[in-house]
């Protein structure tokens, strides 16, 4: 619960929290024991210390935890005076008992059956001593298998037999290279498959010789990647092919070359290089590009005191979310229109008086920049018809608020008779400000309208005079 302490008198989000701070003595229960001991803050450390371990915290529930759970000092003296009541007859305190000490449980090792095994009479039959050579020789041809997969010298291919010859001699397509295929690397792959890509053909079947062509059919021993097929990159490259070469390499650092090459990625990056960002290329165009810091986050960081983090939801709460708005805040009456922002931000907020000075010094700087007065801006959002005259005037106010067309015709405000009467009903001002907050107008939204209102009335009561 948010409050302000009578101790220190600031202003603190849990103020049943921050009262702990104050709280200069504490008491703990001694475990093992009945007893309690009461122990005080430090003045120089401005912490509780452990008696036992002299371990130090601000406040008391976290050394009250530790002391019943993890002050190790404590729990040696407890299983110290364990020992030496073990002799008496009644003993309140028991050793817990370890993981594996447990009852009915077994390590384990021994509930894989690796110890239990030694007391378990095997008989060795025949058929089991076949089993085990069998098993034994499948492990061995496959130990072989994977090594032979790795990278090493040249492979070496099984002597094909005739119909294999003459199958491959039959072939009048001429063959660049022979690459292996999915299914026959699937076949030939071995059950324990390097993850690094291998150079070496694994053992294959003489079934699987038929697409050999001719000049390589009669030399098991050489290499079948023709040297020349590495300037002609293939993208699709079946999985446990050999590794790309350089010039593959090369070409493939030049894609994104020729991707920036296009008319609309191009046009991207000349816009990023002319705004001075760098943003990814594969972003829309046609997009808005959103700015990472917002006006009002930028107008309150660069203050005396950067108050971006403090009161940036604070503004747009306000109504003052742009540049815009800040303009339009800046050129209204300091005594007056400013007041009641420093009510808002004070009631509302917790605003100090020093953070509202810092405010008001940015804002008296930026009103010296703006020039006195805004020229009306001629706006055709919200207006309904070419004659509506409180469109009009709403669209020349400092702020223009033509959206809110709807809502000043639901109030009664459809003209400038209409206008001219409120302006003379300036006690029932606030009334009006009553109905359109409930409908989304924001205070700042209303502090323009008025505005607006007081110039209006000005301008009447000098033409009536």
């Amino acid at each position: 619960m948010p409050g302000v302490c009578n101790i220190c008198h600031e202003y603190h989000a849990d103020l049943v929290y921050h009262r702990r701070f104050h709280q200069n003595k504490c008491k703990i229960k001694i475990p093992g024991a009945s007893a309690s001991q009461d122990i005080y803050r430090n003045e120089q450390s401005k912490c509780f210390h452990c008696p036992a371990c002299n371990a130090s915290y601000r406040v008391a529930p976290v050394i009250q935890a530790h002391v019943r759970k993890t002050c190790k000092a404590f729990f040696r003296l407890e299983a110290s005076d364990n020992e030496d009541d073990s002799d008496s007859s009644y003993n309140p305190y028991r050793r817990k008992r370890a993981k594996n000490e447990r009852r009915g449980h077994h390590p384990k090792h021994k509930r894989r059956g690796v110890a239990l095994a030694q007391h378990v009479p095997v008989v060795t039959t025949p058929d089991h001593e076949m089993a085990d050579e069998e098993r034994n020789g499948a492990k061995a041809r496959t130990d072989e298998m994977h090594e032979n997969s790795r990278m090493g010298p040249a492979a070496h291919f099984d002597a094909p037999n005739e119909e294999s010859l003459r199958d491959a001699e039959q072939a009048s397509a001429p063959h660049q290279a022979f690459l292996p295929s999915p299914e026959l690397t699937e076949r030939g792959r071995s059950p324990k498959v390097s993850p690094v890509p291998s150079l070496q053909w694994p053992e294959s079947r003489d079934d699987n010789l038929n697409d050999l062509p001719p000049s390589l059919a009669y030399r098991p021993s050489s290499r079948v990647v023709d040297v020349s097929d590495r300037e002609q990159p293939n993208s699709s490259l079946p999985l446990g092919a050999p590794p790309k070469s350089p010039a593959m390499a090369k070409q493939r650092l030049e894609l994104p070359r020729n991707l920036a090459a296009s008319p609309r990625i191009s046009g991207i990056v000349e816009h990023n290089r002319r705004e001075g960002t760098t943003s990814r290329p594969d972003r829309c165009e046609n997009l808005p590009q959103r700015d990472e810091v917002s006006a009002i986050s930028s107008f309150l960081a660069k203050l005396t005191r950067n108050l971006a983090n403090e009161l940036s939801l604070a503004f747009e709460a306000f109504g003052c979310k742009t540049a815009e708005d800040l303009d339009a805040l800046c050129l209204m009456d300091p005594v007056d229109d400013w007041a009641v922002l420093r009510d808002y931000l004070a009631q509302d907020h917790k605003v100090e008086l020093l953070r509202w000075l810092i405010i008001k010094t940015g804002l008296e700087a930026r009103r010296a920049s703006l020039p006195s007065q805004f020229p009306p801006v001629p706006s055709d959002t919200g207006i309904t018809g070419a004659n509506d005259a409180v469109s009009m005037w709403l669209g020349g106010l400092k702020r223009p608020l033509c959206q809110h067309i709807s809502l000043f015709h639901k109030c009664g405000l459809r003209d400038l008779a209409d206008l001219d009467v409120l302006c003379m009903l300036e006690e029932h001002w606030d009334a009006v400000k009553d109905e359109m907050s409930r409908n989304s107008l924001s205070m700042l939204e209303w502090l323009v309208v008025k505005d607006g209102l007081k110039t209006r009335l000005s301008s009447m009561q000098s033409r009536a005079q």
